[in-house]
């Protein structure tokens, strides 16, 4: 069984893309331990809030949009998007006959929230102390992104040990699936999509 040093290590690993990090998760990729580490967005996820306070999500940054109305679409999203994107990595591992490693790509994806956020902390520094005009921000934002879905196809590739081509398709497919979180939590309060 590893240790929260270990999976931090192995998180932190996953994130610079080396293949040893799944190790960590490897000896416990069980339904119970992929459960518990559901701690990490429920503790990541004020960070969330706060950056959207000083920097509304797109499409809600040019209108008269109240900070309750903010935190509700993106408290929404988040849990409509964790949800929908395990759904769909469930279906995927399915797919492959693989159900029995899906709680190790749970797991090891939760985890690997931590250093990705880390690495955010810059560029959310910088989103809301309003350095750049928002545009440029959304570009550096955008290359985040990129690399977050690399970052996640790298864990699907060590989880479900599939050709990378087919853990970069689940990578883009999952930020499909959680664009359209956002797209839905939009359509419910009748806010327009600009993108």
């Amino acid at each position: 069984m590893s240790t929260v040093s270990q999976k931090i290590k192995g998180s932190f690993d996953l994130a610079l893309l080396f293949g040893r990090g799944i190790r960590a998760f490897e000896d416990e990729g069980t339904r119970s331990a992929a459960l518990r580490s559901l701690w990490i967005p429920a503790v990541l996820f004020p960070f969330a809030l706060v950056v959207a306070a000083y920097y509304p999500p797109y499409g809600m940054h040019e209108g008269e949009y109240s900070y309750p109305q903010i935190a509700l679409t993106v408290t929404g999203a988040y849990i409509l998007g964790i949800a929908l994107t395990m759904g769909f990595g469930l279906v995927f591992a399915h797919a492959l006959g693989q159900r029995s490693r899906f709680w190790l790509y749970f797991q090891a994806s939760n985890w690997v929230a931590i250093p990705l956020t880390l690495l955010t902390f810059p560029v959310a520094l910088m989103m809301v102390s309003d350095v750049m005009p928002r545009e440029e921000m959304d570009r550096i934002v955008g290359i985040v992104t990129c690399y977050s879905v690399l970052v996640a196809g790298c864990v699907a590739y060590r989880s479900f040990r599939v050709p990378w081509e087919l853990a970069g398709a689940l990578a883009c497919l999952s930020l499909f699936v959680n664009q359209q979180a956002w797209n839905v939590m939009y359509y419910m309060q009748d806010i327009e999509l600009i993108w």
